[in-house]
């Protein structure tokens, strides 16, 4: 008591440091940073976020933003609408922080054109006039429908809907900002400086100049890399880069699109970004005033004073602050699991500043006689000491069943846990300090002073003795204690009650959690209603999807991605997903797809008599990636009008093949067919690409073995004749019959019988649309030197490669994009599992295959949030266990402790299994919730309990006199934090209002489980940790014989 005397002896130092110290936490709060996304949430040291950085280092950016065009009436293909969607795409490349665009005006097409194969624009440069004006001439826009038809892999419901009435663009993103990349550059060095002199150190051969030259890099290095990592705190965010781009973007869309007959649609990274933040401040600036409003309300019918209204809300609002300040000083990122922070806390932290001024208010109605400074003094130091263990045992567990998911690996939890569990700290100290501080400083003459509102709640109290007398007599604690008596001994009054409650909740619950959902995509927190989600249902449902996974396929040595046999199979893999998940996968692309199209273009009949290759020389033209979400994949070179890299037909093509492999790369490369087109095709080594280094020119007889077999007839003759043939009736009947079995027959579609019937002519060379794999069909006589013809396809695609092999020269490694019409984790984990599956089958040996992307990491989060739940919970009720065993002296005390929590727990799986509620890294916390704020039910009916068992034997007596004591403390108590979670229900966040729910629930099953099961244990078992040392006098009656 002296201790406390001394502490409060100058009250206001206590007021002005509280008030300060919440002060200069809240200035840092306008620093706080918004961000909602799956990189954000995901541990920087797992492997799927680091091989998507690698990735991404490798094969560039898969952060994309998408802009929908959609034409009011009529197609989109019109003179007009091309040049709108010119000049947006022309702007966007300008913006800060793209790294490319794909458009229908900025996209590749690889065709044979005039006589020779080209990367050209899809829209050549000559439907443009002088001024950059689309001329679309009848023509011209014929031309445009025939080339989207023709590449159908790549341009179909990626760049333009089914029916021509809609586009897309696709902007690429950086992923990284300057700050960032010098960071990890000036990181890079310091661990090479400390390498080198571990190593100088460790041969002891260097000398003492040397060693000392060595260890001013490290510190300098060192100071470097300290300053680069400052520089990346002041730096802009990945979402405040992304967010510029999308304003940006937006003013040109909307500029470009005024007055026009169209619309659009944002979507993607940036735009979920920007939804999730304003979502969230949304909800901050209303759900906070309105929890205050509840929360006061609830305090009013408790207290009727000024002090005992506001002096709890005001410490759980300087602790909202504090907490949340300390996250923006810390560089902590506000997510929207944090945005739990302030609810939670006003909602469940209030309890402890309600205790003290309940314990301040009973001592003060136990004064008799003229109340002194000296008496109301030691008042409040007595009611503070007799409350400082409860509220002090009440915080700890709450602050132990919210940082029980510090041990998540989920960064968004992990934080949550922390600064929950500081701000239930400052909720606790401001209780215990700041009140009792605020208390002593008022006039102890006006303690008794009746206020405007205490006389309202006079006239309040005349109404409860009204319903006073109605109860008979009783007063509402009697009242109270009886109908949760009655209930206690409804469902657990007898042994054989309590069992079959016990079993009855197991049973219903475990039903319930075998049908949980673990989900983890961000984009199902907002609701189907919500114009973001509007958006992306409209693009799955009309384009190939907003959502993707990819496919990372390695060999073991360098060159190993082109052999053929591999190739074949990957291409195979591809159709089997698309055939086997047609509703889940909109469009898959990949190194296989451009080899596929060369192949076709070289072999088409109407091109040359005899198809053939030769290398090309590498050019700035390409094809880039179309995206995160989209697969037309053409570099910049070809928007700039780079030189092309082309094959001409002519003669001689062939006697030199692969030979200029060294060719420089803005030249422009010619192969011409003549008629010894294939003197040296696939002369180049099956493990070494065409444009490899220190290629020598190789005539037509060192070619050996890569000479052509004599017995060779090239099919293309037979093709070209037959299509300038004209044919009978019997003829194409048998054509198509042909094609329609090998269609599939009555399960054929007309657009694949008709495929096959073109493949039959080999018509724009169809029949090659494949990885070449069948020496009969090339001028080869191995396998193995397919291989080289793979190799010298790339010399013609050079640079335009870079989203799907590692490099040009020798690719080790080979990227798939698999486009994504559903967002569902589950569904991507069949899509993965799959191509695992088929990996394993069919593909060579020596080959591996991983998964990358946003959707995987999502899918890999699912079984975090799995383990994540398992030990939180562990370490949770391991730890109650821990302080009530400890409180109470037994080990028994802390199993019984644990009980109702863990019913409480299953209950909880229960709902959201029957309600179809997934569990994801934000309802996770609700087991948390649970543990944190449900001990508290607990943990007073046991202290109740055994106070009044001390004072009798009588169990029936001990139990009534339990609940009037601490019924309705409880019952209230729950009611108070239900409601204020409940105000979740107002969120914006779907996933949020389903947390309010259940919160609710959970507040209402711990308490009554507190209630139930708890009495029915005790009454029945009595336990010695509740027995006092010395019975009292009176003999034990057991409950269930008091009938």
């Amino acid at each position: 008591m002296n201790f406390v005397k001394k502490f409060f002896k100058h009250p206001w130092i206590i007021i002005v440091f509280s008030i300060a110290l919440t002060g200069f936490l809240g200035f840092f709060l306008k620093d706080l940073t918004i961000e909602n996304t799956i990189r954000m949430f995901f541990p920087k040291n797992d492997q799927s976020y680091t091989r998507l950085t690698k990735t991404e280092d490798e094969f560039g950016s898969m952060i994309s933003l998408g802009i929908s065009i959609e034409s009011k009436s009529g197609s989109i293909l019109t003179p007009e609408n091309i040049q709108v969607i010119k000049n947006i795409t022309d702007q966007a490349l300008k913006v800060k922080y793209v790294e490319d665009v794909d458009s229908l005006t900025h996209i590749d097409y690889v065709c044979n054109q005039d006589g020779a194969i080209s990367a050209s624009q899809l829209i050549p440069d000559d439907d443009y006039d002088e001024s950059g004006n689309y001329i679309g001439s009848k023509e011209m826009l014929a031309r445009l429908k025939d080339r989207l038809n023709e590449w159908d892999d790549i341009y179909s419901r990626v760049i333009i809907d089914d029916n021509y009435t809609g586009t897309q663009i696709q902007v690429t993103l950086e992923p990284k900002g300057e700050e960032q990349i010098a960071f990890e550059s000036a990181d890079e060095e310091y661990t090479k400086a400390k390498k080198a002199l571990k190593e100088a150190v460790s041969a002891k051969t260097a000398d003492a100049e040397t060693i000392a030259s060595l260890k001013a890099a490290v510190k300098e290095a060192k100071k470097n890399r300290t300053a680069a990592k400052k520089a990346t705190y002041k730096a802009k965010g990945d979402s405040v880069r992304n967010q510029e781009v999308l304003d940006n973007i937006r003013a040109i869309t909307e500029k470009e699109l005024a007055g026009k007959n169209l619309t659009y649609k944002f979507y993607g990274d940036p735009s979920l970004s920007e939804n999730s933040k304003s979502f969230m401040l949304s909800d901050l600036t209303r759900l906070i005033p309105l929890v205050a409003i509840v929360l006061l309300i609830t305090l009013y019918f408790s207290f009727h004073t000024l002090e005992g209204t506001f002096l709890p809300l005001l410490t759980v609002l300087m602790a909202t602050v504090c907490s949340c300040g300390l996250m923006a000083l810390l560089h902590e990122t506000f997510t929207l699991v944090s945005s739990v922070i302030p609810v939670a806390l006003i909602a469940s932290g209030s309890a402890y500043g309600i205790h003290v001024l309940t314990h301040y208010y009973n001592e003060l109605n136990d004064v008799e006689g003229e109340l002194t400074k000296e008496i109301y003094e030691d008042a409040v130091f007595r009611g503070l000491k007799e409350v400082s263990k409860a509220v002090l045992l009440a915080a700890l567990t709450t602050a132990v069943g919210f940082a029980s998911l510090v041990t998540s690996p989920i960064e968004c939890l992990h934080s949550f846990a922390v600064f929950m569990a500081i701000g239930v700290v400052f909720a606790l100290l401001f209780s215990v300090i700041f009140i009792p501080a605020l208390i002593l400083v008022k006039p102890y003459k006006r303690a008794y002073r009746r206020t405007p509102l205490e006389k309202l709640s006079e006239r309040v109290r005349r109404r409860i003795d009204l319903a006073h007398q109605r109860r008979g007599g009783k007063t509402a604690e009697e009242a109270s204690g009886e109908t949760t008596y009655a209930i206690y001994r409804f469902f657990c009054g007898t042994p054989a009650r309590l069992i079959i409650f016990t079993v009855a909740i197991i049973t219903i619950a475990i039903t319930g959690f075998r049908l949980i959902n673990i989900d983890t995509a961000l984009v199902n927190y907002f609701p189907r209603s919500s114009e973001f989600r509007q958006n992306l249902d409209y693009v799955d449902e009309h384009y190939a999807g907003t959502n993707s996974t990819y496919f990372l396929i390695s060999g073991k040595e360098d060159g190993d991605v082109t052999n053929p046999e591999l190739l074949t199979a990957v291409d195979e893999m591809q159709q089997y997903l698309l055939a086997t998940y047609p509703d889940k996968i909109g469009k898959i692309a990949s190194f296989t797809t451009f080899i596929k199209r060369v192949n076709q273009v070289w072999h088409d009949p109407a091109t040359a008599e005899i198809a053939g290759m030769a290398s090309g020389g590498q050019d700035e033209s390409g094809i880039s990636s179309f995206g995160d979400d989209a697969f037309a994949s053409f570099g910049e070179g070809a928007a700039s009008n780079s030189e092309e890299s082309i094959s001409s037909f002519g003669e001689d093509a062939f006697s030199s093949f692969g030979e200029s492999a060294d060719t420089n790369s803005t030249s422009e490369t010619v192969s011409s067919f003549g008629e010894d087109a294939f003197a040296s095709l696939g002369e180049s080594d099956s493990s070494t690409n065409g444009a490899s280094e220190g290629a020598t020119e190789t005539s037509t007889e060192d070619a050996g073995s890569a000479n052509p077999p004599l017995d060779f007839v090239d099919p293309n003759i037979a093709y070209k004749a037959g299509l300038e043939q004209t044919k009978t009736a019997e003829e194409i009947l048998n054509l198509l019959n042909t094609a329609y079995i090998e269609a599939g027959g009555k399960n054929a579609s007309f657009e694949k019988v008709f495929e096959q019937f073109q493949k039959q002519l080999n018509y724009k060379g169809l029949a090659y649309y494949e990885i070449p794999g069948d020496v009969t069909k090339y001028p080869v006589a191995t396998k193995e030197e397919l291989q080289g013809v793979v190799n010298d396809y790339m010399s013609l695609l050079s640079g335009s490669l870079d989203r799907f092999v590692d490099k040009e020269n020798k690719p080790s490694q080979l990227r798939i994009q698999c486009q994504l019409r559903t967002h569902a984790t589950a569904d991507t984990g069949i899509i993965i599992e799959a191509a695992k599956e088929y990996a394993k089958n069919h593909f060579p040996q020596g080959y591996t295959i991983e998964f990358t992307g946003s959707s995987q990491m999502e899918y890999a989060m699912t079984n975090m949030i799995v383990s994540s739940q398992i030990t939180s919970l562990s370490l949770s009720l391991g730890s109650v266990f821990l302080i009530i065993a400890i409180s109470f002296g037994s080990v028994w005390a802390g199993l019984l402790g644990v009980v109702p929590l863990a019913l409480t727990i299953l209950l909880n799986y229960m709902v959201m299994g029957f309600a179809g509620i997934n569990l994801d890294f934000i309802t996770s916390i609700i087991a948390s919730v649970a543990v944190g704020v449900g001990i508290d039910y607990t943990i007073h009916f046991l202290t109740t309990y055994k106070e009044e068992r001390s004072k009798s034997a009588d169990i029936k007596l001990v139990t009534m006199q339990t609940f009037k004591k601490s019924g309705k403390g409880i019952v209230t108590n729950a009611l108070s934090v239900g409601l204020g979670f409940l105000v979740l229900c107002l969120s914006k966040f779907s996933v949020l209002r389903c947390i309010g729910v259940l919160v609710a629930i959970v507040m209402f099953a711990s308490s009554v489980l507190a209630m139930t099961i708890i009495p029915g244990i005790l009454n029945w078992l009595d336990p010695a940790f509740i027995r006092p040392k010395k019975e009292p006098s009176a003999p034990i009656v057991p409950e269930e014989e008091e009938e």
